[in-house]
């Protein structure tokens, strides 16, 4: 009866102060509080022993200690839902902090252990203990915190977790919130590597429950209120919890006012990640890994998998998947540096679904479009998903297990080139002269953003880029160009000697895609492709003219004529744009009567033959010996061909020669006056074999009626003469004194006529022989004869 229930309560009060009485020894002795001489003389091993045997006591201690306290009525309502689970994971998530003992001053932090330092005799305490509810919870904390002080010496996990698990419960009763949520944290960690999902889900529904009414709505109160949805979870909460929990999470992702919060979902929600067959066909596949091909600007299929384990649809802003470079993964041990850092630098923004994309409860296939702009291995690891202020990532991480399927990458191949590189080939080269060759770079689709141009030529042929030095190569810059544009890069060749030769051209092209391929965000590639073009050309070194006979002629002591005969064996057809020509003093070239009109017009044919005659003044103030030494002088020649394109030629002239030759022999008396004439051709233009008509207009200045003799030199070079050769001819009345003679003649040769036979004239009846005329040839151009054969058949029917 009664005095059996007293008797049970003295021998729990007995045991009580007994086993604190030991627990007060065992602090004193094992663990002094500043005594090094005795700390130094007790041993750990002793320490453990009896800290073994103490933990026993102390738990037989708590147990009684329950029992009065239960029997006395002084449980509070904290303490009885500990003990009889009969509140649910979220019986407090709309409650207010508050409590029977709110001060949380009253007691040390009962994760480090032990009692307070000082505490009064054993049954004056535990009639203190008894006297009221406040009082006997503080106390049964301290119990449990000495309790718990002996596990942790011995490093017992489970009976540590359950002590906490139960302190935790007390604080939420009692209204000790922040501390209660210390002890959540930390049981969450632990059970997040146990197997033990049932008090998994319950330690994170009290963690959430504390943040919420402390209202700390950060990254932790995120990353749990997530975790809550877990598949190991889903037969430890009902349907009115998923919703709670859910509205709660919603709330969060939309009301925040913090920056956006990123946090890995595994294992929280499940995605794969697949790569459709491409064109290109499958690279390799392992167990681990799926390797496809493809090509930059090729579109490529991709689609997710995503099962959510929400209680209802909910509506996401954006999906992106994670493209990685190979390098940066490893598969062996399930990660890959960077992958999960907002900051990464390795995404690629092209492989995104912007929103609004509900997402159902179960799986949900959500396809993509990617449009490869970089070449390279990628795999693609993660799945990131941003829900308002929130930013869920899953993929690999070193906390995830081997994925059930392999990872899908892909290999992204150069595209196809569509640049060109041409260069603009010289028919010809003139030995000696500086010629520009343009190499012309076409961008076609692509865009080029830099690159190398290396030229090199075959011996005796000399390169140079910007006016440099002169070298058998050259290295040109290529300059960036957009998609359809094109860019002209020049430098000079010279050629040593008459032969043919080649250039080499290697560039090495540095380009991008076209625009209509790039990335949705206007992001570029890390790196452009590269492609590598080669061209050869090949090219003829020689002279354009020869220089085939030189003579001068004295006209009079003031005057000279300077006639050169110069043979075309230009290739291709050229034009005189111009002559240069500074003879030595004391001769000077009088520009206005040595114009060649009629050659300048026209364009010269391979193999002909030009002839030009300067009329050269005399500056007699200007003494000049026999044994003065003519500098070489040079005739420079400018030409061009039919497009455009301009040559030099250098003539070099012996004038020294022909000044000791011709300026210095006997001349003729003062009173010498040379006979002149003008030749005139019948036609302008006639075919090899053609006859025509030579007309010599001679303006000798004799008195009408003078009787003149005349002689044709009918063995001329290249003609064939017909009719009278030498004879008599009267000056007409009226005439001038000057008289008109016609030559039939045949040309023999193709080209410009330069030359004609020669006409001497003087007086008939003077013994001394007739005097060379001078001539002035004007221009007649002899061409091929073509023979046309044609075949007349009838046509019937008409």
């Amino acid at each position: 009866g009664d005095s059996d229930a007293g008797e049970v309560k003295d021998i729990r009060r007995w045991i009580i102060t007994a086993s604190w009485d030991l627990q007060f020894i065992f602090e004193e002795f094992f663990l002094p509080p500043g005594n090094t001489v005795l700390q130094a003389f007790v041993s750990r091993q002793d320490c453990l022993l009896a800290s073994r045997h103490m933990t026993k006591l102390m738990e037989t201690t708590r147990h009684q200690f329950l029992q009065l306290g239960k029997e006395m009525d002084l449980w509070c309502d904290a303490l009885k839902a500990t003990r009889g689970r009969s509140v649910g994971a979220l019986s407090a998530w709309n409650g207010a902090p508050g409590g029977e003992d709110a001060d949380e001053t009253d007691r040390g932090d009962v994760r480090d252990g032990g009692a307070d330092a000082v505490r009064p005799a054993c049954e004056t305490w535990l009639q203190g203990a008894l006297a009221s509810p406040a009082n006997y919870m503080r106390e049964y904390c301290s119990c449990l915190a000495t309790v718990l002080a002996h596990h942790q010496r011995f490093g017992r996990r489970r009976q540590i977790s359950l002590i906490l698990l139960e302190l935790g419960e007390i604080g939420i009763g009692t209204g000790k919130i922040q501390m209660a949520s210390d002890i959540f944290l930390s049981l969450v960690r632990y059970y997040g590597k146990d197997m033990w999902h049932g008090l998994h889900f319950y330690v994170l529904a009290k963690l959430a429950t504390c943040l919420r009414l402390m209202g700390t709505k950060n990254y932790l109160y995120f990353e749990t209120m997530v975790q809550l949805f877990g598949r190991n979870f889903s037969d430890f909460k009902s349907t009115d919890d998923s919703h709670l929990l859910l509205e709660g999470l919603e709330s969060y992702v939309t009301d925040i006012q913090e920056d956006a919060t990123y946090l890995t979902m595994y294992p929280y929600v499940e995605a794969t990640v697949q790569i459709k067959p491409t064109a290109q066909g499958i690279l390799y596949s392992s167990r681990k890994l799926i390797m496809h091909k493809s090509r930059v600007a090729d579109e490529v299929n991709v689609s997710i998998i995503l099962k959510s384990l929400l209680p209802k649809k909910i509506t996401v802003d954006r999906i992106h998947i994670s493209a990685v470079p190979a390098e940066k993964v490893d598969l062996h041990v399930n990660q890959h540096r960077d992958a999960l850092s907002k900051e990464s630098k390795y995404r690629v923004p092209s492989i995104s679904a912007q929103g609004p994309i509900d997402l159902h409860p179960g799986d949900n296939v959500i396809p993509f479009e990617w449009t490869p702009m970089s070449t390279g291995k990628f795999i693609l690891t993660s799945v990131q998903v941003d829900w308002g202020k929130g930013t869920l990532v899953t993929g690999m991480s070193p906390e995830e297990p081997p994925p059930a399927t392999p990872f899908h990458g892909l290999e992204v191949a150069p595209s196809v080139p569509t640049h060109q590189l041409e260069v603009n080939q010289l028919p010809f080269i003139i030995p000696g002269d500086a010629q520009e060759v343009k190499v012309i770079i076409r961008s076609g689709e692509d865009v080029v953003v830099g690159g190398s141009l290396e030229i090199h030529g075959s011996a005796g042929l000399c390169l140079s880029a910007d006016g440099g030095d002169w070298k058998r190569g050259c290295v040109l810059p290529i300059v960036p160009c957009g998609a359809g544009e094109s860019r002209e890069l020049g430098f000079t060749v010279r050629a040593d000697g008459s032969s043919v030769y080649e250039l080499h051209a290697r560039s090495e092209v540095l380009y991008r895609h076209g625009p209509a391929g790039g990335p949705d965000d206007g992001c570029e590639p890390e790196r452009p492709m590269s492609n590598l073009v080669e061209v050869f050309a090949t090219t003829r070194a020689c002279p354009a003219l020869v220089l085939r006979r030189c003579e001068m002629l004295v006209l009079s002591r003031k005057r000279v004529f300077l006639c050169l005969n110069i043979g075309v064996k230009s290739p291709v057809a050229l034009r005189i744009k111009h002559w240069s020509l500074n003879l030595p003093e004391p001769f000077s070239v009088n520009p206005e009567e040595n114009n060649f009109s009629g050659i300048l017009e026209g364009f010269l044919e391979t193999d002909e033959e030009i002839h030009l005659s300067f009329i050269c003044d005399v500056d007699e103030s200007i003494n000049i010996s026999k044994n003065h030494n003519f500098p070489e002088t040079v005739l420079e020649i400018f030409l061009c061909d039919e497009k455009g394109r301009e040559y030099r030629q250098d003539l070099a002239l012996d004038v020294d020669s022909l000044a000791k030759k011709d300026l210095f022999r006997p001349g003729p008396p003062q009173n010498f006056q040379a006979i002149t004439a003008d030749v005139a051709f019948s036609e302008h233009e006639i075919t090899l074999g053609s006859p025509v008509r030579i007309c010599y207009t001679v303006e000798q200045g004799a008195r009408p009626g003078t009787l003149l003799r005349y002689e044709f030199a009918y063995a001329a070079q290249d003609w064939i003469v017909d009719g009278t050769t030498a004879g008599t001819v009267r000056v007409p009345e009226g005439g001038g004194g000057g008289v008109r003679l016609v030559l039939p003649a045949l040309r023999t040769r193709v080209g410009v006529v330069d030359t004609v036979p020669a006409l001497s004239l003087g007086p008939a009846g003077d013994d001394a022989p007739p005097r060379r005329v001078l001539l002035d040839v004007g221009r007649l151009r002899v061409v091929q004869h073509t023979e046309i054969s044609a075949l007349a058949l009838p046509i019937f029917g008409f």
